[in-house]
């Protein structure tokens, strides 16, 4: 008889404002977009957890023994899995396989979403519809690893999907958008760790005094005025205030000349606006686009030797179906 393969989804993300900030109490707009991370999981008698990645290659761990082998930066995704089934009070073994073409270590929420889409995939092959909260929990697990002290604004827009306004130990609000926004995100191809950027702001805040905690609070502000200004279709003041957030990022010190570049590139083109998304220190910037100009963007930044594609705003969550 063949196995029943049960299947899920998340979106990705970008932050159009409160990178940063959001980890000290402010908030953060974020969208869901395509691409998509994919998992399916199988459910397996033998109490073993094996992890295959299109990526990473492969991992495992005997649940008895605790030994693991295999891809060590696959770990963080099995102890996803082992939550889902300490959630579910589980004894059974889990396979789960991870494809997607979306670029890591770039500020788009790749691991979130993979984490994401293969706890909702393992629920469902332990016969589990799980509450939101129990989706979140385990996803959590393997987030913390990767991150350390993430806000996890990542976990919540991989969840949901849309636009939402989150606050760290708040949650979030969904916004509602009428005109969705045509973003182009650009990489830089530069691999940073989210850590080591959260670290370098940390630093920078703490050494820049009374100044720095103005920049701070002024952050605070450029976010509430992008979220009222996105659900009023404004996207001309939107596209102004994210050069104003890009502007006091960089004063922190996560910036790099080439994310300055794309910037200024975007705008001269006829962008919005434009700003690095995520940590910063490499991964990605995002231009919000006028009609008609999101081909001749991506071409000019072709010129400049990086990838950038369309970023589909993505109404819905994560989902997940069977075989």
């Amino acid at each position: 008889m063949k196995e029943r393969v049960y299947i899920a989804e998340a979106p990705t993300k970008v932050i159009l404002s409160g990178e940063h900030s959001v980890v000290y109490g402010y908030p953060a707009i974020v969208l869901a977009v395509e691409p998509k991370v994919r998992a399916e999981a199988v459910r397996r008698g033998q109490t073993m957890i094996r992890v295959e990645s299109s990526r990473l290659g492969a991992a495992e761990r005997d649940l008895m023994s605790g030994r693991t082998s295999g891809q060590e930066k696959l770990i963080p995704m099995i102890e996803v899995l082992r939550r889902v089934l300490e959630l579910c009070e589980s004894k059974s073994g889990l396979v789960v396989r991870t494809s997607g073409e979306v670029p890591v270590a770039a500020g788009l929420g790749s691991s979130a979403s993979a984490f994401v889409s293969s706890a909702l995939a393992a629920f469902r092959a332990l016969g589990v519809d799980p509450m939101r909260e129990q989706l979140i929990d385990a996803a959590m697990t393997g987030e913390k690893m990767v991150h350390g002290r993430p806000s996890g604004v990542d976990i919540e827009i991989a969840a949901s999907g849309g636009a939402i306004r989150y606050v760290k130990g708040a949650g979030s609000r969904s916004l509602r958008i009428r005109s969705e926004p045509p973003l182009v995100v650009v990489n830089t191809g530069i691999e940073r760790s989210t850590g080591d950027m959260v670290e370098r702001f940390r630093s920078n805040l703490e050494a820049g005094g009374a100044d720095m905690r103005v920049l701070l609070d002024s952050m605070g502000g450029i976010t509430d005025q992008i979220g009222a200004a996105l659900e009023r279709s404004e996207l001309d003041l939107v596209g102004r205030l994210m050069v104003a957030n890009h502007v006091v990022l960089a004063r922190f010190g996560v910036s790099l000349p080439i994310l300055d570049r794309i910037v200024v590139e975007s705008v001269g083109l006829g962008a919005l606006g434009a700003k690095l998304t995520g940590a910063g220190g490499g991964g990605c910037a995002i231009a919000l686009m006028r009609p008609g100009l999101v081909d001749s963007l991506i071409a000019r930044m072709g010129r400049m030797g990086l990838n950038s594609f369309p970023a589909v705003f993505c109404a819905e969550g994560a989902r997940a179906w069977s075989s």
